[in-house]
């Protein structure tokens, strides 16, 4: 029974270091196409979010038979800018994707201990993080955990085996 639930944990342990391992890839491609940080995205959705639900309210209150105040374009224009400009500034969402994808490594629990040595070296002899090789490193990872599942899977179909 203690295996088995050490087993499942071991599992769910490395399936969670895949999801981790998609989202620095998403970040890096993020970085890549040099779209909006993520504080910056936050900010833009939140602020777009409540302008275009006044917009909406403007919309449908007169077929609702409701009337709205004068001046409810600009109040909602000018809150959207407002909560635009509070969560771009007290966010703590990362500034930029190179932030967010070094959050993410520093936080990230390796199974090829070795390779992550080698990328920690590399980015601190040349600060930043290179595209390439975060992505050679990546690689390295994911054959890493898909082998180290792989194991897992047919350790746990030979003891059943034998049970």
């Amino acid at each position: 029974m203690k295996s088995e639930s050490k087993s499942t944990s071991e599992i769910r342990h490395l399936r969670s270091l895949r999801q981790q391992l998609g989202d620095i890839d998403r970040s890096l491609r993020a970085r890549r196409l040099h779209m909006l940080g993520p504080r910056a995205a936050r900010s833009m959705l939140s602020g777009w979010a409540i302008c275009v639900g006044t917009c909406a309210a403007m919309v449908i209150a007169p077929k609702v038979g409701m009337q709205l105040p004068p001046g409810t374009f600009w109040v909602g224009l000018a809150g959207g800018l407002l909560v635009m400009f509070l969560v771009g500034r007290f966010s703590t969402a990362p500034q930029t994707h190179t932030e967010k994808v070094g959050l993410l490594l520093k936080a990230y629990d390796p199974v090829d201990v070795e390779a992550y040595i080698e990328l920690e070296r590399r980015v601190r002899r040349f600060p930043g993080i290179d595209s390439d090789i975060a992505y050679h490193w990546l690689r390295r990872e994911r054959s890493a955990v898909n082998e180290a599942i792989r194991r897992h899977k047919t350790r746990r179909a030979t003891s059943a085996l034998h049970t």
